[in-house]
């Protein structure tokens, strides 16, 4: 299960070595996220602020359920594929910020995830697997076209166009 960890307590409360008053660095990582990995060994990474922690793993949490759900209906994701993708608000599940096209998906989505202002925005990810890459830029084109996302406005609705 996923957890955020202090590292300048332990679980007693007391202070660990790290703690700035035993003579760590205040400017060291602080808390620690814990969650599971898709081979299902246990993944970490440190941060400087708790909330940064708490919103990796809520954000890694959404897309393991996302996967997990697009996963049970066939033969899984293939990352080689063609997808079209959709970032949807956390606040606002009527009209994603943006849509996008890949033909190496989980490649494209740490691009996005990785850039801490746009995950602290992204509620979650919609796939769509595409047979063709023409069918992918169409679809994209079409999604574009229907939604137009906050973060799409200076790409044109039409492929041809360009």
């Amino acid at each position: 299960m996923a957890r955020v960890r202090d590292l300048w307590l332990d679980s007693t409360g007391q202070m660990t070595l790290r703690h700035p008053d035993r003579g760590g660095n205040a400017r060291s990582c602080r808390w620690l996220a814990i969650w599971l990995g898709a081979d299902g060994r246990e993944c970490t990474k440190v941060f400087r602020r708790r909330t940064d922690a708490e919103q990796l793993l809520t954000m890694k949490n959404k897309l393991r359920i996302r996967s997990e759900l697009l996963a049970s209906d066939g033969d899984g994701i293939d990352p080689a594929g063609f997808y079209v993708y959709l970032l949807w608000q956390v606040q606002d599940d009527t009209t994603p910020v943006y849509v996008g096209q890949s033909g190496n998906i989980l490649a494209r989505l740490g691009t996005h995830l990785g850039n801490t202002e746009k995950r602290a925005g992204i509620g979650w990810v919609t796939l769509i697997r595409c047979t063709s890459e023409r069918a992918m830029m169409r679809r994209e084109a079409d999604l574009i076209r229907k939604y137009r996302p906050a973060w799409n406005k200076h790409i044109p609705a039409d492929p041809e166009a360009v």
